[in-house]
């Protein structure tokens, strides 16, 4: 098979490119009818103070142990790096890393604490745009496992030090000689061959090696990771209730993959240019998430067929 293929890479391109465009348009129907909702404008008025406290606190401590990784790096690679550029992106990178991480801990956060307001708000919106699936979803709440918080807050600590290690891996490799050039194309090609295809990770590998490509790859990679991350948590309601398995669920993320980047890019986008106060669009964001319900049951039922149906009546 032809890695390189130009017919399939355009294939899956433009099937990229139509899924984003479409979870872009459910991002954007989404956030109109959750700022109009009355349930999400009281969730608002209820735990906004928190939520910018606890945001304020994070970023303030995320700094802090940024900050001497930050003049090590000054201090004995970037003083001896011959590209000025090259130092500064690689700093910018530095920083974007940590802004991820400041991310997925205000998430879990509230996901941790304001479970049921969250909840709530997720099956008022879907409610408002689809009152049957919303009944035929809040119905299966039962399927929720007694320990589901304790799970779901573990699994978020171990992505979290995941995405940390793989980092720190990359920017290590990606400093020394020689190895360094190698490093991000076989990060690219190990993370990306079984989410977005083959063809297009060896595509992204080379692009990584061309001259003043690598640090803007390796950004791009962590950057589909951390939205992808975003994307899943954004999801976890439907993903509770539609009983799938965790290889199905994978299956199911695979699939839904270029739908969850262009509804998850804006939550990411906002959640890091605005100081702060960025981390507060995910209550409206949680919400949003429920005009993902009907795309998410018709491609499982797409994909797993009468045994996904029968499970589900």
């Amino acid at each position: 098979m032809d890695l390189l293929d130009p017919v399939k890479l355009f294939e899956e391109s433009w099937k990229w490119v139509k899924g984003a465009t479409q979870g872009l348009f459910l991002f954007v129907s989404g956030m109109t009818h959750s700022l109009s909702t009355p349930e999400v404008l009281e969730l608002y008025k209820t735990v906004i103070t928190t939520v910018v406290v606890f945001s304020v606190v994070v970023a303030i401590l995320v700094l802090i142990l940024i900050t001497p990784f930050l003049r090590l790096y000054r201090l004995f690679i970037w003083s001896q790096s011959q590209s000025e550029s090259y130092g500064f992106d690689t700093e910018m990178q530095l920083l974007l890393s940590a802004a991820s991480v400041f991310i997925f801990i205000v998430v879990t956060f509230m996901r941790y604490v304001y479970f049921a307001p969250l909840e709530r708000v997720f099956f008022a919106v879907l409610r408002a745009v689809d009152s049957k699936q919303a009944d035929s979803l809040e119905s299966r709440s039962v399927s929720v496992p007694e320990n589901y918080m304790q799970q779901e807050l573990l699994r978020q600590i171990r992505l979290i030090g995941k995405y940390l290690v793989l980092g720190a891996v990359l920017f290590v490799f990606m400093s020394l000689p020689i190895v360094g050039h190698l490093a991000l194309p076989a990060k690219a090609i190990w993370v990306l061959q079984k989410k977005i295809g083959i063809q297009r990770a060896v595509v992204m590998s080379l692009v990584s090696l061309l001259p003043g490509c690598e640090i803007y790859c390796a950004m791009l990679l962590e950057g589909y990771l951390g939205v992808m991350l975003i994307a899943r948590e954004l999801a976890a309601p439907i993903f509770l209730r539609i009983g799938l398995e965790y290889r199905e669920e994978k299956a199911l993320v695979s699939a839904m993959e270029p739908i969850f980047c262009g509804f998850a890019l804006p939550v990411v986008g906002i959640m890091i240019s605005v100081p702060v106060f960025g981390p507060i669009v995910w209550l409206a964001a949680q919400a949003s998430a429920a005009l993902l319900a009907r795309p998410m049951i018709n491609e499982a039922n797409r994909i797993f067929g009468e045994a996904f149906v029968k499970r589900n009546n």
